[in-house]
């Protein structure tokens, strides 16, 4: 068994207030990697996803911002394209896409923790227990701000790979997408908190992702074409 592993996360800013938001993806993509956008908006409510892309999670706070989580498992001509996610006001965003490898071909191999709402300088990630158990899981923590003049200042304990992505609208517009790794072995995981240069309202969830070997060792092979006519997306 083997962890998971992030190849590159892809940044994208939006500092003018637009409906169209054209999200690059990573250079290079092949055939069956996991691609997973986080997207934070400031005035949009609702959005229109990409075809082909499912969402993972959404969730509206502050006034009207949004949080949007989405993915895909690619077919592999995605390398250097752009990707329109269609908001229903203008706002300015930022994105993450993550591309993923070494997860496991078969039933949802991504789970999230509850999303929580507040408002600090310190968003903390939720605990989060995966359904599979104890193994190589590969968990992302990940906060999402509505203002782009506070930015992440430092991340949770234990957590590598920090990035973050504002929007780069200044005057208290946009949001900024703070996000870190973790390699553990372990059925359940409580990330430390980020840290803000500021308070300011957040929202921060936990994700899991499972190794591609099932338990005991054995390995689920991929088989991109019959697997993408029978989910199209992760599901």
């Amino acid at each position: 068994m083997a962890f998971p592993q992030v190849l590159s996360v892809t940044e994208t800013s939006f500092s003018s207030v637009t409906t169209g938001h054209l999200v690059d993806m990573p250079a290079t993509v092949d055939a069956g990697d996991l691609l997973l956008m986080l997207l934070v908006g400031e005035t949009a409510s609702t959005a229109t996803l990409p075809s082909g892309w499912t969402v993972q999670y959404s969730f509206v706070f502050g006034t009207a911002n949004i949080a949007y989580c989405i993915k895909i498992i690619a077919i592999g001509d995605e390398d250097g394209t752009t990707v329109d996610v269609v908001t229903n006001t203008s706002t300015t965003a930022a994105a993450q896409v993550f591309r993923i490898t070494g997860f496991f071909d078969g039933a949802d191999p991504i789970e999230h923790s509850q999303l929580v709402n507040q408002v600090s300088s310190t968003p903390n990630p939720p605990s989060h227990t995966a359904s599979w158990g104890a193994e190589d899981t590969l968990w992302i923590a990940a906060c999402h701000c509505i203002d782009d003049d506070e930015t992440v200042s430092a991340f949770p304990t234990n957590y590598g790979n920090g990035v973050d992505t504002i929007t780069g609208g200044g005057n208290n517009l946009g949001g900024t997408i703070g996000t870190a790794t973790r390699e553990l072995n372990a059925a359940t995981e409580d990330p430390g908190t980020f840290t803000l240069t500021g308070s300011e309202r957040w929202s921060s969830i936990t994700f899991a992702i499972r190794p591609e070997a099932a338990p005991g060792g054995l390995s689920i092979p991929v088989a991109m074409h019959s697997y993408r006519q029978r989910h199209q997306s992760i599901v």
